[in-house]
């Protein structure tokens, strides 16, 4: 592989606190300090309103309020920690209350079986947040028509009285939740009448339920890998180190199958080189928990495996709109990978009708925050590794790189400066082969299967990307192949 340089830059997401609303009037977060450090970005701040929804009955099953002590506002709750499966149900939906749609979409599907009624009525706030008000509508339906379907009133006023929210907060909640709840009701009635006469606009909600199905036959496949990601990601989200257990003989071998089947092409783009050759990965929903896994576990396993672990989880993996690669994390999310991440077919009988035109859920998605450095790739060939413990540092040989070493001025006219200097263009005269060096990089130890002297290799942000031996590739992505 020639040496290439160039600079990229991977976006963060902001950290923030959202506003949500009653009867119009802001309520601010809880107590707890929102500047806490964390290994996941929070969701990008929106203003919203408030819903729940609720039968009276169950709100007046709530706790008895005491004079002088009338029980707590939405302010009153404590700010969330970065162990989303510790959320309480009320936690959960103010968090995914602030949240992008995508963002809401897989935070659901991560939380799984442990979604609060709460959680799920805020999801369906978020995912029908941007609507069309006709057709268009018909994804948003395959990706959330379940949880409106799911929802249960009675749960959801239980969840608040048990949290101790006032009896007035809990009625404003429940108002404007019967609404929200009543709206996305109407758009699948619209969504599903539209299908009657139109095969495109059933094609798009059939992907919801088809998805779902995938989704469960996988999970039953799959219980300890899911169990696995589940654990590593929690450890993440915390960031610190020195948690990485025993993950590597979890997950390594298994991603290493399917990096030993990749067709791994010659690296030639200006894009960054490790999220180009994560794209090539199979775009199946095994990869993307295999590769998620390894992620995970390479970002607790030493530092250098955060480039890894954004480049798989950092949505979408493709920076153009035609790689892109969606999160395949449980039901809603492989619906969004079934109709915007593959090449979904469906003949429309209304020719303003098209795939472009459904209602996308906005926004990207981040297992990592912060992850914003210029970062300047290495492709050289190895001299030798020296370990120490969990780090190993890469020594690279030094090369012959062909240089300008006489240059002559031309009279041809380059710029002329804002004072009047006039920059001529220079010719090269003679160019001769000179000495390269190559600073050491410093990567995990686990991430050096395959490499060795004489071997080729490529790392970003001290992670080995690809690495080749002549005409051969002989480890990807920090294994071996």
């Amino acid at each position: 592989m020639n040496a290439r340089l160039f600079l990229f830059l991977l976006a963060s997401v902001g950290v923030g606190c959202g506003l949500v609303q009653v009867n119009g009037k802001p309520i601010t977060f809880g107590s707890s300090s929102a500047s806490q450090e964390q290994a996941e970005p929070e969701p990008k701040p929106k203003q919203t309103q408030t819903a729940s929804t609720a039968s009276s009955s169950a709100l007046a099953a709530g706790p008895a309020e005491v004079p002088g002590e009338p029980g707590k506002k939405l302010h009153d709750i404590p700010h969330a920690s970065v162990k989303r499966l510790t959320w309480t149900p009320v936690q959960q939906y103010m968090r995914i209350n602030e949240a992008e749609s995508y963002w809401a979409v897989i935070v659901g599907d991560e939380l799984g079986d442990k979604l609060s009624q709460a959680g799920r009525l805020a999801i369906i706030r978020t995912c029908f947040g941007r609507t069309k008000g006709d057709a268009r509508d018909a994804s948003l339906w395959a990706i959330c028509g379940a949880d409106v379907e799911a929802m249960n009133l009675d749960a959801f006023a239980g969840e608040l009285a048990k949290e101790g929210l006032d009896k007035g907060t809990r009625t404003e909640l429940v108002n404007d939740a019967k609404e929200t709840l009543d709206k996305a009701k109407a758009i699948g009635t619209k969504v599903t009448a539209a299908a009657k006469d139109d095969a495109g606009v059933a094609a798009v909600l059939a992907a919801g339920p088809t998805a779902r199905t995938d989704w469960q036959a996988f999970a039953s496949a799959h219980t300890q890998a899911l169990a696995t990601l589940e654990e590593l990601q929690e450890l993440a989200r915390e960031n610190k180190n020195g948690r990485a257990g025993d993950c590597v003989a979890k997950t390594q071998s298994t991603f290493a199958k399917i990096a030993r089947v990749t067709k791994w092409p010659e690296y030639d783009t200006v894009l960054s080189p490790i999220e180009w050759y994560a794209n090539k990965l199979p775009n199946t929903t095994e990869t993307y928990i295999a590769a998620l896994s390894w992620g995970a576990c390479a970002f607790l396993s030493h530092k250098s495996g955060e480039a890894l672990y954004a480049a798989v989880g950092n949505t979408a993996w493709g920076k153009d709109d035609r790689e892109r690669r969606y999160a395949r994390r449980g039901p809603r999310s492989l619906t969004v990978a079934k109709l915007f991440g593959e090449p979904f077919k469906a003949k429309f009988a209304d020719r303003s009708l098209s795939m472009a035109a459904m209602v996308e859920p906005s926004g990207k998605y981040q297992v990592v925050g912060g992850y914003a450095t210029l970062m300047t790739p290495t492709d050289a060939s190895i001299a030798k590794l020296v370990k120490d413990g969990d780090s190993t540092a890469i020594k690279f040989s030094s090369d012959r790189v062909m240089e300008c070493t006489n240059w002559r001025d031309t009279n041809k006219v380059q710029s002329v400066s804002p004072n009047g200097d006039v920059m001529y263009e220079k010719e090269c005269m003679k160019r001769e082969a000179v000495h390269n060096e190559h600073s050491d990089v410093v990567t995990g130890s686990d991430f050096t299967g395959g490499l060795g002297p004489g071997v080729a290799v490529m790392t970003v942000d001290g992670f080995p990307v690809i690495a080749s031996k002549g005409n051969k590739f002989v480890a990807a992505l920090g294994v071996k192949l």
